[in-house]
């Protein structure tokens, strides 16, 4: 399937201006929470709108080498996704944890705080996509590692060795 627009969009803040009305996003929480998003990436409701690498709080752009492939399996008809009732309230449940956990409301797209492992949104899009891990675990084993002594260390984290 060709695809209409694929738009590069960067920032701190969500705002899409360029979105008409009628598909459905919201943005809330002082443009932290972009709704309705299935895996903080698909909507809902209409299945050809992606939104790669929307997630915060990750220190490079390789996420999206997993999510990309999870969207094509989508466009071409490889992977069936749930009902939007079923995508909605996953996303729902989902953030409500979030808050449970006692992550602040900017959090709502954020997977990598003290309370939620860098390796958990990679491993549910895997296996929920049946896709490859091209990157491989170490590699957010060793981000959770340098992150978790930036946060606990941070006038000390440069003199830790990493290998």
């Amino acid at each position: 399937m060709p695809a209409d627009a694929i738009i590069c969009c960067t920032g701190y803040k969500h705002s899409y201006p360029f979105l008409d009305k009628s598909c459905g996003i919201t943005i809330e929480n002082n443009d932290t929470r972009v709704r309705p998003l299935f895996k903080h990436m698909i909507h809902t409701k209409y299945h050809t709108l992606f939104f790669i690498k929307l997630l915060s709080n990750y220190l490079e752009f390789s996420l999206a080498y997993l999510q990309v492939p999870m969207a094509l399996k989508i466009l071409d008809g490889k992977l069936k996704l749930p009902s939007e009732r079923d995508m909605n309230k996953e996303t729902e449940d989902d953030y409500e944890k979030r808050l449970e956990t006692g992550l602040p409301l900017f959090h709502a797209h954020t997977y990598y705080t003290k309370k939620w492992y860098p390796a958990m949104y990679p491993k549910d899009i895997i296996e929920f996509a049946g896709i490859e891990d091209v990157l491989g675990p170490k590699k957010y084993e060793g981000l959770a590692n340098i992150v978790d002594k930036a946060i606990n260390n941070c006038l000390t984290f440069r003199q830790f060795n990493y290998d």
